[in-house]
């Protein structure tokens, strides 16, 4: 979440007394707790190294493109903040 936070979104608050993520929309405050799905599994989670966002709430609400990679042994995805047209790497 610090990353995103630092890097795509900062609209996204994790309030460690209530265990619920927080997220300030123009008109309205959206909560969610670890109880809360998408549509591929929970909207976060909690470890003992920090809170990890899915990248599926991200998409949610950032202006964002991505790129999964997660088909070999390590997987990757590409985040982009440009609307430029993407260039294929060869």
């Amino acid at each position: 979440m610090e990353w995103v936070n630092e890097h795509l979104n900062d609209r996204f608050y994790w309030d460690e007394d209530e265990r619920l993520l927080v997220y300030a929309l123009p008109d309205t405050i959206v909560y969610a707790d670890e109880s809360t799905m998408g549509e591929n599994g929970p909207l976060f989670k909690v470890t003992s190294e920090g809170m990890y966002l899915s990248l599926g709430v991200v998409l949610n609400y950032t202006d964002i493109r991505t790129e999964a990679f997660v088909t070999s042994q390590i997987k990757r995805v590409f985040i982009d903040t440009l609307w430029a047209p993407m260039r294929r790497r060869q």
